[in-house]
């Protein structure tokens, strides 16, 4: 019976929700997001199909340029930098790492790479 209720409640909260003009606004943002990511992957397919037919070896390399640029930029963007501090004691728990017994060979990273 419980359930029944808050499903009721739940029901009219939503009925007069749909009637507000909250409800209209979220559907015109839907609509944006919607939108602009349907634009975004309609511009993907298009540039795609744009570098299927191209011929110019010179403008491919400097595509190819500034895509090896974004990523680079992107990965060095997640980089952190380190104090000192904190690359001591990194370097003490790796030599305690090393004491103990918890390292990986080379041979260990080789045969786990084969997976990759």
């Amino acid at each position: 019976m419980l359930l029944w209720k808050n499903a009721i409640r739940i029901g009219r909260s939503f009925r007069s929700f749909h009637e507000s003009k909250y409800w209209q606004t979220c559907i015109e943002l839907l609509s944006l997001i919607i939108t602009k990511n349907m634009n975004i992957a309609v511009r993907k397919v298009e540039i795609i199909e744009w570098l299927i037919q191209l011929k110019d070896e010179h403008l491919i390399s400097k595509l190819e340029h500034l895509r090896q640029k974004s990523i680079k930029e992107s990965y060095e963007a997640r980089l952190k930098p380190m104090s000192t501090k904190a690359y001591k004691k990194m370097i003490e728990q790796s030599e305690k790492d090393f004491k103990q017994g918890r390292i990986t060979t080379q041979e260990e990273l080789q045969k786990e790479a084969e997976s990759w």
